[in-house]
Order: structure tokens, then sequence, then C-alpha cells
């Protein structure tokens, strides 16, 4: 089942980024058409690499990184990106399944900063108590009560539109157990998910 839920998200992030180019080629853009393409090579070689085995922290965070590379040569100076840590770097190496935050990031940009000018997301991991938090902050216009209610319930049923969220909180539940997985919280500056698993300095590659 993880491996089906994770083939999924697969797809879903290729759909995306194949209208991305189609727009860029639309538009005249051949130089940053031919980025995005060589930058997706790469995640998806990324993605392929993991298929079989879990990837690291340290390796999911340089996807996104060149997975943010791909949204800047789409969006220019209208979304800011912003990374940040305050982990134990033998937290970098932890296992962690391959994939997983490319849709909170995606999210944050199709519906958080939907319709605004310009916006920043910002990416944040901390450990405390045993528990490692990844977040995912955007200042867009806001998560509606419904979409931030269906997150944080404690059995979600699939949703239109929302496959690859779906997943994800899917995915931690079976690799980390029932109590870890995402949380949404809306606040007046924005919106802000979190992935919620355990703080493993060894952990085993299965």
């Amino acid at each position: 089942e993880f491996k089906m839920l994770q083939n999924q998200i697969n797809p879903h992030f290729l759909f995306n980024t194949l209208n991305m180019i189609h727009r860029l080629c639309a538009c005249g853009e051949s130089d940053k058409a031919a980025e995005t393409v060589l930058k997706t090579s790469q995640l998806l070689r990324y993605s392929l690499d993991n298929q079989n085995q879990y990837s690291s922290i340290r390796k999911e965070l340089a996807a996104i990184r060149s997975y943010i590379d791909i949204q800047k040569l789409r969006f220019g100076e209208r979304i800011r990106f912003l990374i940040l840590n305050d982990h134990a770097e033998d937290c970098l190496d932890m296992a962690f399944p391959g994939m997983i935050l490319q849709p909170l990031v995606d999210n944050a940009i199709i519906h958080g900063l939907e319709g605004c000018d310009n916006g920043y997301i910002c990416i944040y991991a901390a450990q405390k108590d045993g528990v490692l938090s990844i977040s995912v902050t955007d200042d867009g216009c806001g998560m509606n009560q419904d979409m931030v209610d269906w997150i944080n319930s404690p059995a979600p049923a699939k949703r239109d539109g929302h496959l690859g969220l779906y997943n994800v909180i899917q995915i931690l539940k079976i690799y980390y157990g029932e109590e870890y997985g995402m949380h949404a919280e809306v606040e007046e500056d924005g919106t802000t998910v979190t992935l919620r698993l355990p703080f493993r300095k060894d952990v085993e590659h299965e």
C-alpha cells in the first residue's frame, strides 16, 4: 500500500510540471522550457531512485530545491522561497519517504498563493521532545476551514483535486503510525501545513 500511494504522487507531480512546460512553450519561452525539462528529469531520477527504498531528509530537501528552481522559472520573483533548519545534523540522514514534501509546496503555490501578485513560501524543519516537524508556510489568502478540518481529521477520505496531500497523509500513517501525520493551521498572515514524525537518529532503510 505504501508503494502504491508513493507511486501515485509521481504522476500527479509530472502532470502538473508538463502543463507548466506546455505553457512556457506556448508563450515562446523556449529557454525556460528547456531548463524546466532538465530540472524535471533530475527530480524524476530522484523519484525513481527511491521507488524501492526510502530516501533521507537531506536528499528530500535537495530535491525540493530542484523543484523550487522549476517554480522560479515559472514565477520569477513573484514567489520567494526560504528553507530553514533548526535540527541536529544527524537528523538529516534519517530514513524518509521520498517525494512527500513536493505536494505540500505545490499546494501552497496553487491554492495558498492563488491570485497573489507576490508571496513567500518557507520550509522549516525543527525537532523538539522527540518529534521532528517539517512545515511549509505561505503568506497567501489562507486555507478555508473545510480544508483545514479535512487535513486535521483522524481519517480523511479521498478528496478531488487533493490526491497528493491525501497520499502523503496515508504514507505518514503507514510508515510512522496513527499518532503522526499532517496538521494544518491558518493564521492572519497565512497557512502552515506541518508534517509530524518521530525524531530518529538511527533508522535502517527497509
